[in-house]
């Protein structure tokens, strides 16, 4: 019996740890909810907006001034839709059961990017609070 409880806890500890690390991860993101970045558009900040949903959740409704980058796109598409690796990046996605957001936030950081937030809640929340959207057409 207590083999086999030993077994058990040996094969869950690498999933408690992952699962930990991946909540660490989480938390060391640098976050915005909607009303400090709507602040930041009332005070025209300069500052590149994505939208990280994928192809396939992806409608053309977009947060003002923001512009679509899929999540685990390659680096020269981001790098030309954000030259400047200085510059303020906000990145969001549909909600907060979309992961994408938190991808291409990641993504972002290891290519050197150094002032990244990721508006976790997303277009979600944006759209209840009856915050302002752009819509574009033919994707």
């Amino acid at each position: 019996m207590l083999r086999v409880i030993l077994t058990s806890i040996l094969m869950i500890a690498p999933l408690l740890v992952t699962a930990q690390g991946a909540q660490t991860m989480k938390s060391s993101r640098n976050e915005i909810n909607a009303d400090q970045l709507r602040s930041w558009y009332e005070q025209e900040i300069e500052m590149v907006v994505v939208d990280a949903r994928t192809k396939a959740y992806f409608d053309g409704t977009l947060l003002p001034n923001a512009q679509w980058l899929p999540a685990r796109s390659n680096a020269e598409l981001i790098q030309t839709i954000i030259p400047s690796k200085d510059i303020l990046v906000v990145v969001y996605c549909l909600g907060v059961t979309c992961p994408a957001s938190g991808m291409l936030y990641d993504q972002l950081i290891s290519m050197g990017y150094t002032n990244v937030y990721e508006y976790h809640e997303g277009l979600q929340d944006w759209l209840q609070r009856g915050y302002p959207v752009k819509d574009i057409a033919g994707l």
